[in-house]
């Protein structure tokens, strides 16, 4: 269906508050700016102090670098490398003496504690040697006790050496020699066992003690040179890191201002508006994309600051409320195309409803200058209340002017004249609660409802219902 559309642009002018904040703003970005200011001349004051420092410090890291080059660190240099070429010398030496050591703690490993022939013939020499000495001594002991019974314990009894009591005596003499053999051999060839038990063990460990020395020394002989490697690249690393610090630190010193805070921006409010107005079959063409929201909650603008020319109701002929009009919206506004199977109607309003969570429109989708109204509410978004007094709503309907107005032409919606309550009259007397300037769709039609139930329930009492007779020109109401 065909219509005109017009676009009106309106001068909105800044409210008081909104000119208040922007010089708030502008006072505050001028301050920000003089602190900027006074950071600017402190920074040059510390500048100012620490510029000898650097000098001082880059002329200390010129000196380093050419003590660097000076004939007496090329020596100590070259020094250094002849100590490490010598100690790496040393480590190559030992590399022999290391595996020799390493093979025999393998060896001793393998024969599991066990002394070698080589061993074993030593300590059988040892306890041999110790057996040869242990008998000269005992012959020698037995030799001097038979001369001293024979030469001198015989005549001075004045006995002969073969006579009785000079025999007993040379046999106890022989008795003690036998005995001290004895437990000389026993004692030899304990300690000569012991040995060869403890020798391999004892040769092990000192072994494992040379092997340990070995490489203890190989170890620390590594870290120091590594050591001196890695002093060397610090002291070299921290030369450097020093020259290129010190100027990036030195304004972090004192008051460390080397930022300020920027100014917020200021924000000028939109001064303009733009309304765009559908008339003709444009607006009815859509109603079927505005009332599209099933269980919707909406409301409408409807107070007398948006209005003008207010008068009661009336029905002139040619009024959009007149038989002949009210035929063709009805019959637009209740078409598939225009409702999309959903019942509703529509009022002409400034206001569009926002969506709810799930994507659904949450209210009456409406374009400028156009309002709606979504005709079901379901129940999974409700919640259980006692139910309305219908006489009450019927009484509070009969209280609340009807009126016929236009809207102000400063809104964009100027033009036909519609007819409703005003928002302040319908929340008050129709709902009894404070002014508002919206009319809440779901309040307006279950209102209407309730008088409507309240009207039904009178016409039953007075047997009117179900007459099959018209009163004498009664308007006939087309149907569809």
């Amino acid at each position: 269906m065909g219509g005109s559309k017009t676009t009106t642009t309106t001068k909105v002018e800044r409210t008081p508050e909104e000119i208040e904040y922007t010089k708030q703003q502008i006072e505050l970005a001028k301050q920000q700016l003089k602190l900027v200011e006074e950071e600017h001349g402190w920074q040059s004051e510390i500048y100012a102090l620490t510029k000898p420092l650097l000098e001082k410090y880059a002329l200390m890291v010129d000196q380093d670098f050419a003590e660097m080059q000076s004939p007496e660190y090329q020596a100590m240099k070259a020094k250094q490398q002849q100590l490490d070429t010598a100690n790496i010398d040393a480590q190559l030496r030992n590399l022999p003496l290391q595996e020799e050591l390493l093979q025999r703690q393998l060896d001793e490993i393998r024969r599991g504690g066990a002394a070698t022939d080589e061993q074993k013939r030593l300590i059988g020499e040892v306890a041999n040697r110790a057996l040869d000495s242990g008998q000269t001594d005992i012959s020698r002991f037995l030799g001097t006790g038979l001369d001293q019974v024979r030469n001198q314990m015989a005549p001075s009894r004045g006995m002969r050496p073969d006579d009785g009591p000079m025999v007993e005596a040379a046999q106890r003499v022989l008795e003690e020699a036998v005995r001290q053999q004895g437990q000389l051999t026993q004692q030899v060839r304990g300690a000569q066992a012991q040995a060869e038990l403890n020798f391999p063990l004892n040769a092990a460990q000192v072994t494992n003690q040379a092997n340990q020395w070995q490489q203890g020394f190989n170890a620390n002989m590594n870290e120091f040179l590594s050591g001196l490697k890695t002093q060397a690249a610090q002291n070299r690393t921290a030369l450097m890191g020093q020259l290129f610090s010190a100027p990036m630190t030195a304004g972090d010193r004192g008051l460390n201002l080397i930022g300020a805070t920027r100014p917020n921006p200021v924000n000028f409010p939109q001064n303009t508006t733009q309304t765009t107005k559908q008339s003709g079959g444009s607006i009815f063409g859509g109603i079927g994309g505005l009332l599209s929201g099933i269980g919707s909650v909406g409301s409408l603008f409807s107070s007398r600051e948006f209005k003008t020319k207010i008068k009661p109701m009336e029905a002139p002929p040619g009024h959009m409320l007149s038989p002949g009009a009210l035929k063709q919206n009805f019959r637009d506004l209740g078409s598939p195309q225009s409702l999309g199977g959903a019942n509703g109607f529509g009022i002409m309003g400034p206001q569009t409803q926002p969506t709810s969570p799930k994507g659904t429109p949450a209210g009456p989708q409406v374009q400028p200058g156009v309002g709606g109204m979504g005709g079901t509410a379901i129940n999974p978004v409700q919640t259980v209340a006692p139910p309305r007094d219908e006489e009450d709503a019927l009484n509070r309907l009969r209280q609340m002017p009807i009126s016929s107005w236009q809207y102000k032409p400063e809104t964009g919606l100027g033009g036909p004249t519609h007819v409703g309550p005003m928002a302040e009259d319908f929340n008050t007397i129709m709902m009894g609660k404070q002014p508002e300037p919206f009319i809440n769709t779901v309040d307006a039609v279950g209102s209407l409802m309730a008088s409507v139930k309240a009207l039904d329930k009178r016409v039953q009492g007075l047997g009117l219902r179900g007459q099959g007779k018209k009163r004498a020109g009664a308007t006939q109401w087309p149907r569809g």
